[in-house]
C-alpha cells in the first residue's frame, strides 16, 4: 500500500496509507465538490502533489501553512500530500514531509537554545528589570 501525508484542517501531520483510486477516503473534513490536484512543487527533481479542496465552509478552513506560491492560499478540509518520482508514485512520509517542508522554508532555528558566546560577553546587570550597564 502506498503511504502519504495527510494534513487535516487542524494542522496535525499524519502519514496514512493511500488509495490511490479514492483519495477522499481517509479524510474527514472536506471541501466542496470532489477532491482535486491543487499544485505540483518540483523537488529534487521530483514532483510533490497537494490534493484537497480551494473552496468549501469557513469552519473547515485548513489551518496548515504551504510553501510558496501557496502562502497565501485558502484550502478546505484534510489535504493530502503524495510524492511521484520518474512518473511513479512512491511513499512519502510526515518525516520526508517535514524535511521538504524545512528545505523550503529555507530551515528553521529553534529560539530555545541560548548561544553561550552572548551570555559571557554581558555586561549589563539586570537588576529590577531595568538594564544598568557596569
Amino acid at each position: 500500500m502506498l503511504k502519504g501525508t495527510l494534513v487535516n484542517k487542524n494542522n496535525d501531520l499524519k502519514t496514512i496509507d493511500i488509495d490511490l483510486n479514492n483519495l477522499e477516503k481517509d479524510t474527514i473534513f472536506k471541501g466542496y465538490g470532489k477532491i482535486k490536484l491543487l499544485h505540483t512543487w518540483t523537488f529534487e527533481n521530483n514532483e510533490i502533489l497537494l490534493y484537497g479542496w480551494d473552496d468549501g465552509k469557513p469552519i473547515n478552513v485548513n489551518r496548515h501553512e504551504f510553501p510558496e506560491p501557496l502562502e497565501y492560499k485558502l484550502f478546505f478540509g484534510d489535504l493530502i500530500i503524495l510524492l511521484k518520482e520518474n512518473d511513479n508514485f512512491i511513499d512519502f512520509t510526515v518525516d520526508e514531509y517535514n524535511d521538504f517542508y524545512n528545505e523550503m522554508f529555507g530551515g528553521f532555528d529553534t529560539c530555545d537554545e541560548e548561544d553561550d558566546s552572548d551570555l559571557e560577553n554581558d555586561d549589563y546587570d539586570y537588576n529590577d528589570g531595568f538594564l544598568v550597564k557596569d
